[in-house]
């Protein structure tokens, strides 16, 4: 919806008793609102002079006409014009909250990883409905992603804690994953005792390798 202001150009539409030769549409300028669909107009006939008339509908949108009525409208440029803009906008505001959510989750996430034991890259992704993001690691010389809802990232430090918790035992157990395949056998309970990720509580872990 374009919003009228004094001074902006309409088309003019006169109704069955209007006394216009030809019988329009004429060239107008609003010259006074008083709400967004109902305006003054100045109009100018292209053989009757002008004249001013109040309480003229606007039609906006998908708005249709009454039978028999005067009405006026934007002209075709300017409702392309206002659509072009409004998509702009959008887009613009989009890419702004898109930032906003970025920053917002990247702070809260990072302190997590931190306390994880992770280091952690800088090629932060979402996927297409912002609900989950992911981001690569590292812990113990192996690197991989780490996938997080956005959903569990909160202001709450306690909800926060839990989550650096859980992100903790998976990182043991991937890493534990990945050194069985390089012949290390790596388990929790070596993690516990060095510098990587600490399982979150005692019965997580799992017995020493033979």
């Amino acid at each position: 919806m374009i919003q009228p202001t004094i001074g902006r150009v309409v088309h003019y539409y006169p109704g069955a008793n209007d006394q216009v030769t030809p019988p329009g549409p004429c060239a107008a300028i609003i010259v006074g609102v008083q709400h967004d669909r109902l305006v003054n107009v100045r109009v100018f006939g292209q053989a009757s002079g002008a004249w001013t008339i109040t309480g003229v509908a606007l039609l906006q949108d998908q708005d249709q006409p009454q039978p028999m009525t005067r009405y006026c409208k934007w002209v075709e440029h300017q409702v392309g014009q206002a659509e072009r803009t409004e998509k702009a906008e959008a887009a613009v505001a989009a890419k702004d909250s898109e930032k906003t959510l970025t920053l917002w989750v990247k702070n809260h996430l990072l302190v997590a990883l931190k306390n994880a034991g992770l280091k952690h890259g800088s090629d932060m992704r979402f996927n297409d409905t912002a609900s989950v993001v992911t981001l690569p690691v590292q812990a113990r010389g192996y690197d991989y992603e780490v996938g997080v809802a956005v959903g569990q990232i909160t202001d709450d430090s306690t909800e926060m804690a839990s989550l650096a918790k859980s992100i903790a035992l998976h990182a043991a157990g991937e890493i534990c994953a990945m050194s069985k395949q390089d012949g290390k056998e790596l388990t929790l309970d070596h993690l516990a005792a060095s510098n990587g990720p600490v399982p979150p509580a005692p019965d997580n872990k799992v017995s020493e390798t033979a």
